[in-house]
């Protein structure tokens, strides 16, 4: 981080408008910060497990959006190595995040490693974002217009709705894979009820046929044995 892209960051920060994608980018790091303040200093139990899904949910839309309209951008553009790399170097640490929630999403909540991995994730993205906010901020406004800026934040919003929206109708279909597998396996036991009853009743008259016929058997030889 250079004193130079940290003094240009701070004045675009002052002077861009809601739309510059900038300012966009910064408003989803605000609420990701608070996310995992509730996670990491939070209550225990439900409520961290919520925070957590909520962080997955926005997190994931943020990343694919930003790689998209942001970091392919710094890679593209005809400028220093070092600009083409902090959008590389983007890529990886989202890569390196998405990990480590998929991790800890198969954790118990309430395990000391579960809230280990909540301290991880919450410093690698404070990294993240601080280095985004001073580096790559000042490094768009050197790389584009103001009117590019805009433009690059309205495709940002386009793309995020549509990852929202994928993920909204991911979340339906399991849903509905779920209710089905459990509808699947109540139709089953009740199948399975019923054969085993049939069964049963069936076992019952043959049993009940083949001890008539004892009986019908025994009776006609204490007949022939009088008869004799």
């Amino acid at each position: 981080m250079t004193i130079a892209n940290t003094i240009k960051s701070a004045g675009a920060r002052l002077t861009m408008g809601a739309d510059d994608v900038r300012a966009l980018l910064k408003q989803d790091h605000d609420e990701v910060r608070d996310l995992l303040a509730g996670m990491v200093d939070g209550e225990q139990g439900r409520s961290r497990k919520l925070l957590l899904e909520k962080l997955k949910t926005n997190l994931t839309a943020h990343s694919r959006a930003e790689e998209q309209v942001v970091y392919d951008a710094l890679i593209g553009a005809r400028a220093k190595q070092e600009v083409r790399v902090s959008g590389e170097e983007g890529y990886v640490e989202h890569g390196v995040v998405d990990d480590l929630l998929a991790r800890i999403s198969r954790l118990d909540v309430g395990a000391d490693l579960w809230l280990a991995h909540a301290k991880v994730i919450r410093e690698l993205l404070e990294h993240h974002i601080s280095e985004e906010q001073n580096e790559v901020f000042a490094e768009l406004g050197d790389l584009f217009s103001r009117e590019e800026l805009v433009d690059m934040g309205e495709r940002f919003l386009r793309r995020k709705a549509r990852v929202l929206s994928q993920q909204s109708s991911n979340k339906q279909r399991n849903v509905a894979r779920v209710a089905a597998g459990q509808r699947g396996r109540k139709t089953a036991g009740r199948v399975a009820a019923k054969k085993t009853a049939k069964s049963k009743k069936t076992s019952a008259t043959r049993r009940r046929s083949a001890t008539a016929g004892r009986r019908s058997t025994s009776g006609t030889r204490t007949k022939r044995r009088g008869v004799g």
